[in-house]
């Protein structure tokens, strides 16, 4: 029996137990599992925690406490009622005064709030010396390393136009050294497994957004690559899929991250970005259904639900300039999305991350159902305790990403 973690099937179990591997893929896997008991028991204990982890939270019970306190005065103190309901008026005014103050002091989603203050605390606490996020301290697969590391890096950008001259900026620039280190000299991030196209997308993402905020021709030298990279691993159809699986085995999972960085480019003023984009959005589109739903890999492949990969394709197609590669059904997709963020009940970082894009991206009375959606993330956030600020690994995803990749979502989400 060999050791699990050696195994080169290993980094290619979270993609099985949630459905995204090609059935060439998955036959093969099927086969080595009824050989390998390691990997047949590591694959047991992953299934296991992808249950707990989907199992959803109880409700939390908000109370309008003025009532309570007049009822319980008004009924136990008649003899005092003078007194008692100057106290009771008391209470109601700093009661009073709090829905005051919450109007006053920054809403929640902005970058001064205290809430994402405390997450992007606890994800600069969190990181190594040399720049990266433990992947085994944090619960997380290593095949992802570079994928968290550019999402935590994404999350401390995005707190301020000027990140890299505030509280952040060393962490940032640590963990952009840490990502350019695991470039080779063809573009790619990290070692080549079934992460490989997360990791992709998510620091080309990185090295985009901390070029547009710095003169550093390391980070630009860093994004070229990696968009060259990514254009050379499009596709046919259009579209981008996991490495050694047959050709055109695309999925709109993997697709969204390589279109997000290619857009983002674009709309920097990056060169040649167009015609990749174009026919990426063409693929994409040939997944929608007349419902507006965006499928997995082809139109009606819903193997987890049509909301998450409806959301993500519709922030591509808000993002995009290119009308005529943009989605006939845009309005038929944007209606699915939202009748799906009405619906929303549960906590999934993935899901609400591009659903509140996409919503504020839309704009108009969809960036108040976005604001709803940020309110329901709040629960999930630790009051207390050694991880104070970071978000509890709940979702279907965290066995891949672990804390690190919960809180860095909240905070992009938020």
């Amino acid at each position: 029996m060999h050791n699990h973690d050696e195994c080169p099937y290993a980094s290619d179990l979270p993609a099985f137990l949630q459905g995204e591997l090609s059935q060439e893929a998955r036959a093969s896997l099927e086969q080595h599992l009824k050989d390998c008991p390691a990997c047949r028991a590591a694959a047991e204990s992953h299934r296991r925690t992808i249950e707990t982890l989907r199992r959803p939270l109880p409700p939390v019970e908000s109370r309008d406490l003025a009532p309570a306190i007049l009822e319980r005065v008004q009924a136990g103190n008649r003899g005092r009622r003078p007194v008692f309901l100057r106290a009771a008026a008391l209470v109601i005014g700093l009661v009073g005064a709090g829905a005051l103050i919450g109007l006053i002091v920054p809403r929640l989603g902005t970058r001064a709030d205290p809430r994402v203050t405390a997450a992007v605390e606890w994800l600069r606490s969190a990181q190594e010396p040399d720049g990266h996020w433990d992947t085994f301290k944090w619960g997380a697969q290593k095949n992802y390393a570079p994928g968290i590391a550019a999402l935590a890096v994404l999350a401390l950008l995005k707190q301020d136009d000027n990140a890299l001259d505030g509280p952040n900026g060393d962490a940032i620039r640590r963990g952009l050294d840490y990502l350019l280190g695991q470039q080779n000299p063809e573009g790619r991030i990290g070692a080549l497994n079934s992460g490989t196209p997360y990791n992709q997308g998510l620091a080309t993402l990185a090295f985009l957004e901390a070029g547009a905020r710095a003169n550093d021709t390391r980070w630009k030298q860093a994004a070229t690559l990696a968009l060259t990279y990514i254009r050379a691993t499009q596709q046919p159809s259009g579209g981008w899929g996991y490495p050694r699986e047959a050709t055109d085995s695309c999925n709109t999972s993997i697709t969204v991250w390589q279109l997000q960085a290619l857009i983002k480019a674009d709309s920097m003023g990056q060169y040649g970005m167009q015609p990749s984009i174009e026919k990426g959005l063409a693929w994409l589109d040939s997944t929608v259904d007349e419902e507006g739903r965006v499928g997995y890999a082809r139109a009606n492949d819903f193997p987890y639900g049509y909301e998450t990969l409806t959301a993500a394709g519709a922030l591509c197609f808000l993002n995009t300039k290119y009308r005529r590669a943009s989605s006939a059904r845009l309005p038929q997709i944007l209606e699915a999305l939202r009748d799906a963020a009405r619906q929303t009940s549960d906590v999934d970082y993935y899901r609400l991350y591009f659903m509140t894009q996409a919503l504020a991206a839309s704009g108009g009375p969809d960036t108040e159902l976005a604001a709803k959606l940020r309110d329901s993330l709040l629960v999930c956030q630790a009051g207390t305790g050694e991880h104070v600020g970071s978000f509890e690994t709940q979702d279907r995803w965290s066995s891949a990403g672990g804390r690190v990749y919960a809180t860095a979502m909240a905070v992009l989400a938020l």
